[in-house]
């Protein structure tokens, strides 16, 4: 299925020169992903409807979508997620019209697109050059050269794909729209910052990028608090506090998107950041202290884990300590029971506190935990049915029902 998408955004400033090579190619887009399954739909820019493709020169030498003498990289077209879903990019298609490159490589990127701005990049994969030209050309001499990512990227609003030449300056040029055919959405790169290639270029063009896409439907979401005790942890002045993990865009490296940066607005050393994910997640995560994979809590594995259901969840963590999960709670014996005067509990690794309380929830005994086995003493208790609650040092809880004869 070909969708047509565009979103409409300008910004203003010199244009350079760009010169039509003159031939129209043919779009015969939907063959070249045959075979590839898990694509529903391929997204191609507005203009390719009813447009006339062509390839551009850039005057001072290259291409306008591609290598140049001006340095214009990355290049990006940009996408919109209709409302109500979010797409998972399998991958790219691009439209290669020239490819005369042996050597290095062809980097092949995503991008957040916010407010007309490239806000993140989600994912880059290098493809080398010399394996673009293994690509049977068309009859017009150009080609599809498509490259699937490793692990679809998931977009629930605007969006860009693309490629990045780095510093080559002549042999690789794309297809795209030709001037007058109304393209909004194409962007590149030029000393450092993004422009838009209708002001840049003085064309209203789109580039022969396309996006390969699952589309779903948006899920149910609840927020997910992340509390981390920094107290112990050594922070100096400048540090910055960082979690992510499989919900920040499958593992976003630390300090790559502020998004994800945590605050202690009361200076109490509790860090907290608040998120959204699906309803009945496996959520996997881990802090980190500043940029970089170096600054974790521990090195490698395990990561923290923990089932989010329909309802919002906060995490309450120390930094270090690994956190005890509902699995691991369950795991603690209390005996015997029905009790007439000791109540035993074994296997309390991460539980900080044992609470006896009535049926009516009224606290009778609270004992903090300092070894992995206790007693509890009852006898005074009458005869009745208590409450039993542990709870873990992040926060998680378990309540059993005990008799005391």
């Amino acid at each position: 299925m070909l969708l047509a998408l565009c979103a409409f955004v300008f910004t203003g400033f010199a244009q350079m020169s760009a010169v039509s090579t003159g031939k129209v190619f043919t779009n015969n887009l939907q063959t070249s992903v045959k075979g590839v399954t898990e694509v529903t739909d391929t997204l191609i820019p507005t203009s390719f409807d009813g447009g006339h493709p062509v390839k551009y020169t850039a005057q001072s030498g290259g291409y306008v979508f591609g290598t140049n003498a001006y340095g214009t990289t990355p290049n990006a077209q940009v996408f919109g997620t209709p409302e109500g879903k979010t797409y998972k990019v399998e991958g790219v298609i691009l439209w290669v019209g020239t490819n005369a490159i042996d050597d290095g490589n062809l980097a092949v990127k995503v991008w957040n697109f916010i407010d007309s701005t490239f806000s993140t990049e989600l994912v880059s994969l290098d493809v080398p050059f010399a394996q673009v030209t293994t690509t049977t050309p068309n009859e017009g001499g150009d080609f599809y050269y498509t490259v699937m990512f490793n692990s679809p990227i998931e977009v629930a609003d605007s969006f860009a794909v693309g490629f990045d030449v780095g510093s080559k300056t002549d042999g690789f040029g794309l297809i795209s729209t030709k001037a007058g055919d109304g393209g909004v959405d194409a962007w590149q790169t030029y000393n450092g910052n993004w422009k838009n290639v209708p002001n840049l270029w003085g064309l209203d063009v789109d580039m022969g990028v396309f996006a390969l896409v699952n589309a779903e439907d948006v899920a149910s979401k609840v927020e997910v608090t992340f509390n981390v005790d920094m107290t112990n942890a050594g922070l100096e002045d400048g540090d910055t506090v960082i979690v992510t993990g499989n919900f920040a865009n499958n593992w976003t490296e630390p300090g790559t998107d502020t998004t994800y940066f945590m605050k202690d607005d009361d200076g109490d050393g509790i860090y907290t950041l608040t998120v959204e994910v699906d309803q009945n997640y496996e959520l996997q995560y881990k802090y980190f202290k500043n940029a970089g994979w170096n600054g974790g809590e521990w090195n490698g594995e395990p990561n923290r884990t923990v089932t989010v259901g329909t309802e919002n969840v906060v995490l309450n963590d120390i930094w270090g300590l690994l956190s005890i999960s509902q699995e691991t709670l369950n795991q603690v014996s209390i005996y015997p029971n029905p009790a007439n005067s000791v109540l035993n509990l074994e296997n309390l690794e991460g539980v900080k506190t044992v609470i006896v309380s009535n049926v009516l929830g009224q606290n009778i005994i609270t004992n903090n935990v300092s070894n992995v086995n206790m007693t509890i003493n009852i006898s005074d208790l009458k005869t009745g049915i208590y409450l039993v609650t542990l709870i873990s040092e992040n926060g998680l809880a378990r309540t059993e029902r005990i008799i005391k004869e």
